[in-house]
């Protein structure tokens, strides 16, 4: 989940680009009389900039949410020292460690169902298996 600060933070920047671009286009109408085209050009690369500028405040964002959340999948995952791979709370179904550890994937491991003890699970990405006694 997305921190609240950082969303109102956001939120706020891109709010200062929107008010930005309309403050722009006043001028811009106010613009389309004169014959000067010097100010016509140059409020045409400043309205380039506030477009590539509200890109970028966009990409930060969602880069911004994309790390909270390996944040937040990082804390959730516990290692079972007992049996070698890790859980989620609430999850009952073990999840890759080889995957985990090398690429931060969530895959859950896949239990043979004619395995007895010892159990076997295995890995449909990696292809590892992982042998667990009772």
């Amino acid at each position: 989940m997305s921190d609240p600060l950082t969303l109102g933070l956001a939120s706020t920047a891109v709010g200062l680009v929107n008010s930005t671009i309309s403050l722009f286009k006043q001028v811009n109408d106010s613009a389309k009389n004169s014959d000067d085209i010097d100010l016509k050009r140059g409020l045409s690369d400043l309205y380039g900039q506030i477009v590539e500028l509200k890109a970028q405040i966009l990409d930060l964002v969602q880069e911004n949410a994309d790390l909270n959340k390996q944040l937040s999948e990082q804390a959730s995952m516990k290692w079972n020292s007992r049996f070698g791979y890790y859980f989620q709370e609430g999850d009952p179904i073990p999840f890759c460690p080889a995957c985990w550890d090398l690429n931060k994937k969530l895959i859950h491991l896949r239990p043979d169902s004619m395995s007895r003890p010892p159990y076997r699970y295995d890995c449909n990405v990696c292809r590892n298996t992982y042998m667990e006694s009772d």
